[in-house]
């Protein structure tokens, strides 16, 4: 039955269906932004979470620091690891936290994560494999 469609034609079809599919999402949910955005109401926002500010520059390079995406932890004294760092979330509100903060948070959010996952495989019926950190480095001597 398949054997008289050509590669080609699937591809142009799945391509066909998916921007149709698209557009319907778009319309169906997004009417009033689109009409927004081409009425001129609202500006298209694509910021990142580290957001350039009137003069170019990363709110944090103003104060002196470098760059979030450029710190090197291993390289951070004590005191600028101790430093309050400011930075721009995705909705564009401005925070400041000290900077060891931001490295334990992103420690923890991933025991989170891990966590999570360690649940829903339990949910299944099936026991997780031992991932603490630790569980890859010992050995067992006696």
């Amino acid at each position: 039955m398949f054997t008289n469609i050509s590669w080609t034609d699937y591809f142009i079809t799945v391509t066909i269906l998916l921007a149709i599919y698209y557009l319907f999402v778009g319309i169906r949910y997004y009417a009033g932004d689109i009409k927004d955005l081409l009425s001129g109401k609202r500006k298209l926002n694509l910021n990142t979470a580290l957001s350039y500010n009137s003069k170019g520059e990363y709110p944090s390079t103003i104060e002196g620091n470098s760059h979030p995406s450029e710190a090197s932890f291993e390289e951070k004294t004590d005191e600028e690891l101790l430093t309050e760092t400011i930075f721009i979330d995705f909705g564009n509100a401005v925070w400041a936290a000290i900077l060891i903060d931001v490295v334990l948070q992103l420690n923890y959010h991933s025991i989170h994560h891990r966590a999570q996952i360690q649940a829903m495989i339990r949910q299944q019926g099936i026991e997780p494999d031992f991932l603490d950190y630790i569980g890859t480095k010992v050995r067992k001597i006696s």
